[in-house]
């Protein structure tokens, strides 16, 4: 059920993470593809199933300029990016600021769950960072020709990756350099 979700462009990806981490769990289990759920797993398992059913319709708007007059209009890409101990996640937003004010459009997403070896939360933080920046400079290429983007700008809320990343003249661990 999981590999039926199609979502490139991760429009419904606290939906999808909330999969890929029970996925992750029955690997921990080390539960086979064709073996019973235990009563743990099949409960989460249900509740999800049921989360799922009872979400509200979704409907995004496909156009970014949509009420808003395109004269003297500018463009910019924002992004955020954050973690957990079982997830991290990346978004992008279209902001667009004119006379009538400032709009933002949902435009990407990206999450991924974390690995199965127990990482610390400023690394997975640094991961969060990673996929933000190849997703920011994705859209920013993907919209060349039709958006032009005054300037991209990246938020993270750790101040430990803030520091790895300006503190280039340092030499990390490997991890961390590369």
């Amino acid at each position: 059920m999981t590999s039926r979700i199609y979502d490139p462009v991760g429009y419904i990806t606290p939906l999808t993470v909330k999969l890929k981490i029970f996925c992750q769990s029955l690997c921990k289990k080390s539960i086979e593809w064709d073996e019973p759920l235990d009563h743990e797993s099949s409960n989460a398992w249900k509740a999800l199933q049921r989360e799922l059913k009872e979400s509200d319709l979704i409907k995004i708007s496909r156009c970014y300029f949509n009420g808003v007059r395109k004269e003297n209009v500018t463009a910019s890409l924002e992004g955020f990016c954050d973690s957990s101990s079982k997830a991290y996640a990346a978004v992008v937003y279209l902001k667009l600021e004119s006379n009538d004010g400032v709009q933002l459009c949902l435009v990407a997403s990206k999450t991924r769950v974390a690995p199965l070896e127990v990482q610390s939360i400023p690394r997975l933080e640094l991961l969060s960072a990673l996929i933000l920046s190849r997703l920011i400079t994705n859209v920013k290429e993907a919209l060349k020709g039709f958006i032009d983007i005054a300037y991209k700008r990246c938020w993270s809320d750790s101040e430990v990756v803030l520091y790895w990343i300006y503190g280039e003249t340092r030499e990390w661990k490997q991890f961390v350099q590369n």
